[in-house]
């Protein structure tokens, strides 16, 4: 296997080619490439490229671009807007601009991109980003989601850097029905924020019913939102908690009916599971419950406040990680 820095290929005469893969190669890609006017689909996953030539956006007919892992890729073209057929991009840690008819968006574990290019909301056709990165920038707010019809997945990071209130309710999470994953993260060593801002951004980000999959990381409030209940999360059937430092209590995650996975991790001020009381009346609790992960819960003293509750009424596996 060549080193990351290993060759450069001139492809310039394979001008008839549609379809070329690269992946784990780790080479640089020659500015030849923009030779490849047809060129439908490239991988280039799981490389050691650090850099795309800028070349790549004359590729007017490339409709999927793969950077999956691609772990030392630090940025993408500038104007990767040029792309108006590119449907799907592949990556991990970062997003495109202004690629006005791509459709899907997959970033995943390209850990050295740090930022979004400006006006990625322009690309009205985008049906699928993988991950959103909050910038401080203009056209790289959170509001830059608001009229996508994202799909799949959707990561957002470092939300620490939501400018106002508003930008988080553009972002139009609720609108978004064909979204089934939500990841949202704040970034563990940020500046300072009133909890007060932080709730509020967060009680921002309701996302539809239709979600599937909701995964916090290093939410800095105090409380949840109260979107997080059985009514909005309805068809949820996986839930993880990290990192939570400031919250003492958990929704009501007991009462969604198809939750089969939870998974909470490093909710330093946590005493329990199931913090409700409910008198004498015999509740069942968590009704699909199959798997509970806890993890580094330093005040965790019961599962549950209240005895008499039918808690985790399904075969489960509990486990102190």
């Amino acid at each position: 296997m060549a080193p990351a820095s290993g060759f450069s290929c001139d492809i310039s005469t394979l001008i008839s080619l549609r379809v070329l893969c690269m992946p784990t190669i780790g080479m640089l890609v020659s500015s030849s490439i923009r030779h490849l006017k047809h060129l439908r689909y490239l991988d280039l996953s799981h490389s050691g490229i650090k850099l795309l030539p800028k070349s790549l956006c004359s590729l007017l007919n490339l409709q999927t671009l793969n950077l999956k892992n691609c772990f030392a890729l630090r940025k993408l073209p500038n104007r990767m807007r040029c792309l108006k057929n590119l449907r799907h991009l592949y990556l991990n840690n970062s997003a495109i601009s202004c690629l006005k008819n791509l459709r899907h968006l997959y970033l995943n574990n390209c850990i050295m991109l740090s930022q979004m290019p400006p006006d990625i909301g322009q690309i009205s056709c985008l049906k699928t980003l993988s991950l959103f990165i909050v910038g401080k920038m203009r056209g790289c707010h959170l509001a830059e989601l608001k009229g996508l019809n994202l799909g799949e997945e959707l990561r957002v990071t470092h939300l620490n850097r939501v400018g106002n209130l508003m930008d988080a309710q553009e972002a139009n999470l609720v609108g978004k029905p064909n979204l089934r994953r939500l990841e949202v993260s704040w970034e563990f060593d940020s500046e300072l924020e009133s909890q007060e801002k932080v709730e509020k951004v967060f009680e921002a980000l309701q996302p539809h019913p239709n979600l599937e999959i909701l995964m916090i990381e290093g939410y800095k409030g105090a409380k949840f939102p109260v979107w997080m209940n059985y009514q909005i999360l309805s068809n949820v059937v996986s839930i993880t908690l990290s990192g939570c430092d400031n919250c003492r209590q958990l929704p009501p995650l007991w009462q969604i009916p198809r939750l089969r996975y939870l998974k909470i991790k490093k909710l330093i001020h946590l005493k329990y599971i199931d913090p409700s009381f409910q008198g004498d009346k015999v509740m069942r609790k968590f009704p699909s419950l199959e798997e509970l992960i806890i993890h580094n819960l330093l005040r965790l003293q019961r599962l549950s406040r209240q005895d008499g509750s039918e808690l985790f009424p399904m075969s489960y596996d509990t486990r102190n990680l």
